[in-house]
């Protein structure tokens, strides 16, 4: 992850069938014509998962884990609540490669999106899905000490 390849374009995540590359703010999947044998991968789950088809149907899927799951669907993004002191908004534990794609790091706390303080779930989620329509977002994370802040342009088939 993090490779920069031709073309001025960065590996973003490395999935069985595809490759996540990342252009210019922009994400491009490429894909495979042959599926290949989860067998022949050591560590790779039987039972992957399909991609969301459409952003409404990402969305959905994420309210209902949510609502299933409460804070506990946040840990497939590396994500978890802050806790009680201190800073509010998630933790961010380093293991996904999106969230590693737009430079965040392990111990990174994300506070803000667009000015928006982060922190309680549902009302984190209702944010989320207005700012879908956002060409960009600015994320404000705690790094070491300091606030930073992070671009992210949000591909053009999820507005």
């Amino acid at each position: 992850m993090g490779e920069v390849l031709p073309g001025n374009a960065e590996l973003a995540e490395v999935e069985p069938g595809r490759v996540l590359i990342r252009r210019n703010g922009q994400y491009e999947t490429l894909t495979f014509e042959e599926q290949l044998s989860t067998g022949l991968v050591e560590g790779v789950e039987e039972d992957l998962a399909e991609p969301a088809s459409s952003p409404e149907q990402f969305l959905s899927e994420a309210r209902e884990q949510l609502d299933s799951q409460g804070v506990a669907a946040l840990a497939p993004y590396g994500l978890s609540p802050t806790g009680e002191g201190g800073t509010s908004g998630y933790v961010y534990d380093g293991s996904n490669a999106m969230l590693n794609a737009v430079n965040l790091r392990a111990g990174d706390v994300i506070t803000a999106v667009n000015g928006q303080r982060l922190g309680d779930l549902e009302q984190d989620m209702m944010l989320f899905e207005n700012w879908r329509s956002e060409p960009q977002l600015e994320i404000e994370i705690e790094r070491d000490g300091s606030i930073l802040t992070v671009s992210y342009a949000i591909p053009e088939q999820w507005r």
